[in-house]
């Protein structure tokens, strides 16, 4: 009898450990897999883009770069920002990321962690491949300001509202160096290769509207317009088309001979 109480007893006992053991695993599986609650921003923290400098390089993507410095006007410091970017447009923003690959950010002062109030801090990103730079020079750019609830712990990281603001890029090669030299009967264009697929030149006469009046692979850079009359006046400009991208040459203009 005294046998199978104890027995009892040590079986109710194992029970119970299984049980808490058990209960110990659920909780863990939950806290690790369960989403917690996002911490929520607290008013007065706020950032403004103070600068925007991009710069595209058509023939190398590795080489463009977006050069950001945002300024603190909240009354809290923020310690990261999101950067994305996108086509005028667009609802899908890219990441921009720096070239460790960060995203969000980590901002400064000076050597301290988070950028105070009243302060501003330079970003050097890399302008993301997936962003068309085709067609157009103006971007969507979006900086989302966070900052941390718990001391260094990313998970506590509380997202603020983001801002936007339209963006101007700027491409690397330019053609600045057209010149126009008459003599009887023709006109001399001239101007630097810059690697474009093919040129495009493009008239004005006596003030009137540009239209193209031919098209030119050569690597000479070099046109000669035969067309011309004596006594008039002609501006001209040539257009390089480098992969569907149109960069624009300074205009000249002469009279004819």
């Amino acid at each position: 009898m005294i046998k199978r109480g104890v027995s009892e007893v040590i079986s109710y006992t194992l029970l119970i450990f299984i049980a808490i053991s058990l209960s110990i695993i659920a909780f863990a599986f939950l806290k690790l897999y369960v989403p917690k609650d996002r911490p929520e921003c607290k008013e007065g923290v706020s950032l403004i883009i103070g600068q925007a400098i991009c710069i595209i390089n058509i023939t190398d993507e590795t080489k463009s770069l977006l050069d950001v410095t945002l300024q603190n006007t909240g009354t809290f410091k923020a310690d990261k920002a999101y950067v994305r970017i996108s086509n005028i447009g667009e609802k899908f923003k890219e990441d921009v990321n720096s070239s460790f690959g960060e995203n969000p950010h980590p901002l400064l002062t000076g050597i301290e962690e988070g950028l105070n109030p009243g302060m501003s801090f330079r970003l050097s990103l890399i302008f993301p491949a997936m962003i068309d730079k085709t067609q157009q020079k103006q971007y969507i750019l979006e900086i989302q300001p966070a900052h941390l609830t718990e001391e260094k712990d990313i998970n506590s990281l509380a997202l603020c509202p983001p801002i936007t603001e339209t963006i101007t890029c700027k491409f690397s090669i330019e053609i600045n160096d057209l010149t126009a030299k008459v003599k009887t009967g023709k006109v001399t264009l001239e101007w630097i290769h810059k690697g474009a697929d093919f040129y495009e030149i493009y008239r004005s006469e006596e003030n009137g509207p540009y239209n193209k009046i031919d098209t030119t692979t050569s690597t000479f850079s070099t046109y000669l317009d035969y067309s011309t009359i004596a006594g008039k006046k002609y501006s001209y400009f040539v257009r390089g088309i480098f992969n569907s991208i149109q960069i624009d040459s300074n205009q000249v203009s002469v009279t004819a001979i």
